[in-house]
């Protein structure tokens, strides 16, 4: 179940200029120097809303084409991101044969054959750009609910690139368990993965109730990440992450000469006050919070950012202070630096030529920052 309260997602702002246990101290160390820049999308004679928003984006395997979803205009926009320019935009249908039958959608992922994998609130369906329903997941399936308790659900995180395979989580209302999910789509399987080191995540899921009555939550954000025949799973919180692969769980964790490693304070975790939760995600964002990890096929190196959140006296309005972390291939830490304080922050989006992309509004048309390591 996603966070539909809009008053405390307006609070996340955008850019706008256990099996086995490791931990890392053993790498080579060293400072690294980047190279930031931004480009500017060409949108030809359309108005692009990813200028303005891509909460609901996704690139191509090959890195040549970014996806973003305008929920205005029920269309995906595609931009080449080889010449940076608008090359398309594909319009679908609501309602009908051809329909995608969804009044909005989570997310979107590029699959093979020139077909897209859409989230809605309650199923996972893949289509083609005519609208030909190809596969349609529902989360409610009794073999996806098995398991679950009465106010509990699955809640979908991510999809392999072939589309076989969704990554995903425990959600409950009230309550908060480490818990991975795997479904296999094709032969309708399902494989539950504790998370115990990720438990603590539950100190910063903070519930809006009224009368003992659930209305909404704040939830800790959990990453997981497909590479190759292994999963990254991570989140916003600690520095800690699992690897997954083979059926073995991992977890490993980093020793951060200049970052904090996580979240250090107690936090209220249920209010009836709308004000006093998005005080409480004010707060939050104070303390260090960790984006997923990115990974640099050229270079062979992940990369991550951290951001906290400054406010000056009176202001809602922060500042944030942005570091970057980066890893060898097998991931252990060999770096990180502090880069600079930006007025506005989003998460980075994907990695080409060695360089993250960030999401740039640039006078309300599409734009990114993009950060690389110095050759």
């Amino acid at each position: 179940m996603k966070n539909l309260l809009m008053l405390l997602i307006s609070s996340m702002v955008f850019w706008s200029c256990e099996s086995s246990e490791s931990k890392e101290s053993k790498s080579a160390y060293y400072d690294f120097e980047l190279e930031i820049d931004t480009v500017q999308v060409d949108p030809g004679k359309e108005i692009l809303m990813a200028g303005a928003y891509t909460n609901n984006s996704a690139v191509s395997t090959d890195k040549t084409k970014f996806y973003n979803w305008d929920r205005n205009n029920y269309a995906l926009e595609v931009i080449d991101i080889e010449k940076y320019r608008l090359k398309d935009k594909i319009y679908f249908e609501k309602d009908g044969p051809k329909g995608l039958q969804s009044d909005y959608l989570f997310s979107t992922k590029s699959l093979p054959n020139n077909r897209f994998g859409f989230e809605d609130n309650s199923s996972f369906k893949i289509h083609d750009v005519q609208g030909n329903l190809f596969k349609k997941v529902v989360f409610e399936e009794e073999w996806i609910k098995n398991g679950l308790q009465e106010l509990e659900s699955f809640e979908l995180v991510n999809v392999n690139d072939e589309g076989t395979a969704l990554a995903g989580i425990h959600f409950g209302f009230d309550q908060y368990k480490a818990m991975m999910f795997i479904l296999d789509i094709e032969e309708q399987k399902k494989k539950s993965i504790p998370l115990p080191k990720f438990q603590r995540l539950e100190n910063y899921k903070i519930v809006l109730h009224r009368n003992e009555t659930y209305l909404t939550s704040v939830n800790p954000k959990i990453f997981i990440d497909f590479l190759g025949d292994s999963m990254l799973i991570s989140n916003n919180h600690f520095n800690g992450t699992y690897i997954y692969k083979s059926d073995q769980l991992t977890h490993k964790s980093f020793e951060h000469r200049l970052i904090p490693e996580g979240k250090e304070k107690i936090y209220k975790k249920r209010s009836e006050s709308r004000e006093e939760v998005v005080q409480t995600v004010f707060d939050m964002n104070e303390e260090v919070s960790f984006t997923r990890f990115l990974f640099d096929e050229k270079k062979n190196k992940f990369y991550r950012f951290s951001n906290q959140a400054k406010y000056a006296e009176g202001s809602d309005e922060p500042t944030w202070e942005v570091s970057m972390m980066v890893y060898d291939q097998e991931l252990d830490l060999i770096g990180e630096k502090e880069i600079m304080t930006f007025d506005n922050y989003a998460e980075p989006l994907f990695v080409k030529d060695s360089k993250v992309h960030f999401h740039l509004n640039m006078e309300d048309e599409l734009g990114f920052i993009r950060i690389g390591l110095k050759k």
